[in-house]
């Protein structure tokens, strides 16, 4: 609205001043917004659908998505992986029959350049324990076999430690009773029972803090909704508590130096629009002012990434069962403030999107569900939105 106003008032003052000046003024806000933030849309390739719930990361300039909802389609199980290399402005889609069966409620994450896919429910099991991995510079899929003693699961996370990978919690056909680590440079799994102090958990956080320690928060033990969690060294065994705040389930979370961010998800009470920060040396929990606009006090399903170590972005979300957020927020841990940054374009309002980070001071939006521009018309979104900022 403020770029609007302004050119209005260039408008009108070049009734009164030569033309060449008008020229000139106009090509100083143009050039504030190269300057600034800005979108930029990037079609998907043909034979990408638009998707809602897909798995997603970005790392050196990568973007890549595994599954989720496609529009149109009967099924919510999916087992698509497709690639964005920002810095070539090239795209990938792997060949689906070399990879996983489609399935819904699988553990995701990137490491080096690759994709893991472990678990979730397919068509033929409502929990399976195999795994995959995506190799993005060679372009194809490889099955990565999985000890037997390992149970079946969907719901689980899938944590970078370190050099491992972790599988922890997860819901499964029969209790799950083990958590397993994966080294990918010598292939080797290594499956373990929970220690008595801890249990498996769903729907929670999990954070690779370093080299060995894990964090664990909230989510469901059971069927209890938790606000408390741990730290996991997976070198000594050692587990060290965490305060409680209030319980939530299927919140975002991102390590922010040496605080951890939690955001989001579910309460006993519904929706929560808010956040808290754990110092992860002190063990306190500081909660996170509001977003300075009313609004935001009814927001769910909005999604955030690190903007280094001192602040994060947030973007999307919907405001009840009203309109979707399309506005970009900043928040600064030093100063505990809250920045609306403003953009010639923008991604539509959406839920159930990605936003991830591909480089410093680059980050992608993708899918999602939300309002065709100026009704209330609900549609999937297809395209990536790349952000430079």
């Amino acid at each position: 609205m403020q770029n609007t106003t302004d050119r209005i008032g260039f408008l009108g003052l070049s009734l009164l001043v030569p033309f060449t000046l008008l020229v000139s003024s106009c090509q100083t806000v143009e050039d504030s917004w190269r300057k600034g933030p800005a979108w930029t849309f990037i079609p998907t390739p043909q034979g990408v659908g638009s998707l809602a719930h897909s798995l997603c990361g970005g790392s050196g300039g990568l973007f890549m998505a595994f599954g989720g909802i496609e529009e149109g389609r009967e099924s919510p199980l999916n087992s698509s992986m497709i690639v964005y290399d920002s810095l070539q402005n090239l795209w990938q889609k792997a060949d689906a029959q070399e990879g996983p069966p489609a399935r819904n409620f699988a553990s995701f994450t990137l490491m080096d350049q690759k994709a893991y896919v472990f678990g979730g429910e397919t068509a033929q099991n409502a929990a399976s324990a195999d795994a995959y991995v995506y190799d993005a510079s060679e372009g194809f899929w490889s099955s990565l076999p999985v000890p037997e003693p390992m149970i079946a699961r969907k719901q689980a996370t899938l944590t970078r430690v370190g050099a491992e990978l972790v599988i922890f919690g997860g819901k499964g056909t029969e209790p799950v009773t083990n958590w397993a680590r994966f080294r990918p440079g010598a292939a080797r799994w290594q499956v373990h029972s929970y220690p008595e102090a801890i249990s498996a958990r769903v729907s929670h956080v999990a954070i690779g803090l370093d080299e060995s320690r894990l964090l664990i928060w909230g989510g469901f033990e059971g069927k209890e909704r938790r606000g408390d969690g741990f730290i996991f060294d997976l070198k000594t065994q050692a587990v060290t508590s965490l305060p409680a705040i209030t319980p939530r389930a299927n919140a975002r979370a991102l390590l922010l130096g040496d605080k951890v961010l939690v955001w989001g998800g579910a309460g006993p009470d519904g929706h929560m629009p808010d956040g808290a920060l754990l110092n992860v040396k002190s063990l306190q929990w500081t909660p996170l002012p509001s977003i300075p606009d009313p609004r935001f006090q009814r927001l769910q399903g909005a999604e955030v990434v690190a903007q280094g170590t001192g602040s994060f972005l947030l973007f999307g979300g919907r405001f009840g069962l009203e309109a979707f957020n399309d506005q970009l927020w900043s928040y600064d841990i030093e100063r505990s403030e809250w920045s609306l940054l403003r953009t010639k374009e923008n991604p539509q309002g959406r839920i159930a999107h990605c936003f991830v980070n591909l480089e410093p001071r680059k980050y992608a939006v993708f899918g999602g569900l939300g309002y065709k521009r100026g009704t209330q018309s609900l549609t999937q979104w297809d395209g990536l939105w790349i952000l430079d900022l």
